[in-house]
């Protein structure tokens, strides 16, 4: 007689319900459904569910499928609803909905401010509107930098401004980061730089007493990091690996461990988490202090994980893996062993109820994928070798570890970060152990911080340990082949990516021979659609004028190949070309060329293509009745003022372009000037980058 096996779904109730409820959250952001269709959508599933029920057990049989149609849509819906109300701007008491112009604004900051190049940073939530001496109490949050020079800045300080309400925007260069979105999913829609005129600070402290402990406990850490360990580089790692405190971190570091496939050391994480679980339970294991109320030994932990998650920022991975242990640990306190894999779904289930928008957070998506890929494939991966030696055995269980935990974050890395690093392996070796030394080191050195001499042997060695790590790291960046950069990948190419690694997954572990099959059709299709891919781009032509605030930066681009017009300085590998240029040019494939054939550039004039330029870096000089010369398109790149009056009556202008060097203050005629003469103007300050395509 063969044994009826249970279908996978039915073991995993939590992965049923996250399904339906990733789905509406998808639908709601991109179709943006008012609530009154989302209640009617509620309510009819409701009613047709009640139906059903009532009928007589055949019919319900019969149309069982019907009746999980309408549960789907009720969940669907609930998920849509939850991410309706998430959005602050579909909120009535929302300071845009109820801002005027001429009204102050009252704001209390959330965080103590951050010391950045030219400014303080902080955020801040608004408090209420101030109207004809009235306060209209309003909800929202908002970035705020201030000069330097104001003094008396802290967590809760209270200040009333006048300046105008102003909405965070993007730079608008393709391929760039949506910073306006990330700010909107963390509930922030506006920003603020103000001078020491251009606000009042209150004697009113706004804090609440967790928060103020929370960040008066970081404080304290971070100074007892500084105090003992002794060289910049080493204790601002040792403050991100123990707290996520990350002000302090060097761009450079950070690009290393990103490059190697191990950046998530030195982001709280699930890693982090699980070595604090370890060490907890086998404390109070042996310390024998919970051995006759057994039920007390996991309510430590999870109080214990829960203040640490708390102290490291409230990260969505962090709190993602805190959730996940609370979980473990309610199984061991009623004495119940969960499934693992519906734990995890459990938990992501959780997260995405109390704040939707965690989906589209990276961290999120990369700590589920990785815990994930560990669960399904470490143990098939681990098993395909046997050492007999027991150290080789503990390194390749590592590796395994590192394999199994490449497999689905691949997909999502090389989509968001356009590279995947081949030295992720040698370099996991190296990190995994000894980042688990250095974090058990710095929690030793925080608990015996009173006892100055043993803190100061504590952090020479922990110093080492970490100057170790970096060097390790920032040699394996260095190797040939360790990283291949400028990935490009489409939401499509994600799926068929994860499609061919279920298929060839099922395939190999359950002996499932048309899997082989499937999964080479979903690879196929995704190298296809690649191909065209580099088969439309090798005829693209196009200019690109950028938005990088005080530089002139423009690219024309003819096929694979670009030549770069602007400041020297973003010759340079630095922040300012990875940020602004880089993006764009991996999504258009392009690399650079000393010169392209359909480009000619004289003084002002540039010829590409088709097209006549006219750059106005510096001051223009326009031979006096000249005939008439057309230009399609003029940049202006000058902080001297242009008279466009003079420019129309002796070019035939189609477009003018104002680029990131023009000040506010000349903006702002140029507009006027163009709209008055007819001629489309563009800015990049306020509209993003201006991409013409010549083709």
């Amino acid at each position: 007689m063969k044994l009826r096996t249970v279908p996978f779904w039915q073991t995993m109730p939590a992965l049923r319900i996250l399904a339906p409820v990733i789905a509406g959250i998808i639908l709601q952001w991109n179709f943006g459904f008012q609530a009154v269709q989302l209640g009617t959508t509620a309510l009819l599933s409701l009613v047709g569910i009640t139906i059903l029920n009532t009928m007589p057990q055949y019919r319900q049989f019969r149309l069982q499928w019907l009746k999980g149609i309408m549960v789907l849509l009720l969940i669907m819906a609930f998920a849509a609803f939850l991410t309706f109300f998430n959005n602050i701007k579909n909120d009535t008491d929302w300071v845009a909905n109820r801002y005027l112009p001429g009204d102050k604004l009252k704001l209390s900051l959330t965080e103590a401010p951050v010391e950045k190049t030219k400014s303080l940073k902080a955020e801040a939530v608004f408090i209420s509107i101030i109207r004809n001496s009235k306060e209209i109490p309003v909800k929202g949050k908002a970035i705020v930098y201030f000069d330097k020079t104001i003094p008396g800045l802290q967590y809760g300080s209270t200040f009333i401004t006048g300046a105008p309400l102003s909405e965070i925007k993007n730079a608008g260069n393709p391929g760039g980061f949506d910073y306006k979105k990330y700010c909107l999913f963390n509930g922030i829609t506006h920003q603020y730089y103000l001078n020491p005129g251009s606000f009042v600070l209150l004697s009113e402290l706004r804090q609440e007493a967790i928060t103020g402990f929370l960040i008066n406990t970081r404080h304290w850490v971070v100074n007892i990091l500084y105090k003992y360990i002794t060289t910049p580089e080493t204790r601002s790692l040792a403050a991100a690996l123990l707290i996520g405190y990350k002000n302090d971190l060097e761009q450079n570091l950070v690009q290393s461990y990103t490059n190697t496939g191990v950046v998530h050391i030195i982001a709280i994480s699930g890693l982090h988490l699980g070595i604090i679980y370890v060490i907890l339970v086998w404390l109070l294991k042996i310390s024998r202090l919970t051995y006759k109320a057994k039920w007390l030994s996991p309510v430590i932990v999870i109080v214990f994980l829960w203040l640490f998650s708390l102290l490291a920022g409230a990260q969505a991975s962090v709190i993602r893996s805190a959730v996940m242990f609370t979980c473990v640990g309610a199984g061991t306190l009623f004495s119940r062993k969960g499934n693992m894999l519906n734990t995890l779904f459990f938990s992501a289930l959780a997260l995405l109820v109390y704040n939707p928008f965690w989906l589209w957070d990276v961290g999120f998506q990369l700590s589920y994928a990785a815990v994930l890929s560990i669960v399904l494939f470490m143990q098939p991966i681990y098993r395909s070798l046997y050492f007999s030696n027991s150290l080789i055995r503990a390194i390749w269980q590592l590796m395994a570890v590192t394999l199994a935990a490449q497999i689905l974050t691949t997909p999502i890395s090389i989509y968001h970060f356009h590279q995947f690093p081949l030295s992720f392996w040698l370099a996991n070796i190296i990190a995994v152990p000894l980042s688990t030394i250095i974090l058990v080191g710095l929690i030793i050195l925080c608990l015996i911080c009173a006892i100055v001499p043993v803190a100061v042997i504590t952090g020479h060695i922990i110093t080492y340990g970490i100057t170790l790590m970096n060097n390790s790291i920032q040699h394996i960046e260095q190797l040939p082949f360790a990283l291949v950069d400028g990935m490009v990948i489409t939401p499509v190419q994600v799926v068929l990516l994860y499609a061919g690694t279920a298929f060839f997954a099922v395939a190999f572990i359950n002996k499932y021979k048309p899997g082989i099959y499937m999964g080479s059709v979903a690879i196929t299709f995704f190298f296809g659609l690649r191909l065209v891919d580099f088969l439309n781009r090798s005829h693209q032509q196009k200019i690109i004028v950028y938005n990088i605030p005080g530089k002139a930066a423009i690219d024309f681009i003819d096929g694979r190949s670009y030549f770069f017009e602007g400041d020297r300085v973003l010759l340079d590998e630095g922040f300012l070309q990875n940020f602004h240029l880089k993006p764009s040019r991996v999504l258009h494939r392009i690399t650079p060329a000393n010169q392209l054939q359909n480009l000619k550039i004289a003084g002002h004039e540039i010829l590409f293509g088709n097209r006549r330029i006219l750059l106005a870096d510096t001051a223009l000089y326009i031979i006096p009745d000249a005939a008439p010369v057309n230009v399609d398109l003029l940049i202006i790149s000058t902080r001297q003022k242009i008279n466009m009056e003079e420019l129309a009556a002796r070019l035939d202008i189609k477009q003018v372009v104002a680029d990131g060097v023009v000040p506010f203050w000349i903006l702002e005629s140029l507009n006027k000037k163009c709209h008055q003469l007819g001629i489309p103007f563009h800015e990049v300050q306020n509209n993003g980058a201006f991409v013409l395509n010549i083709n």
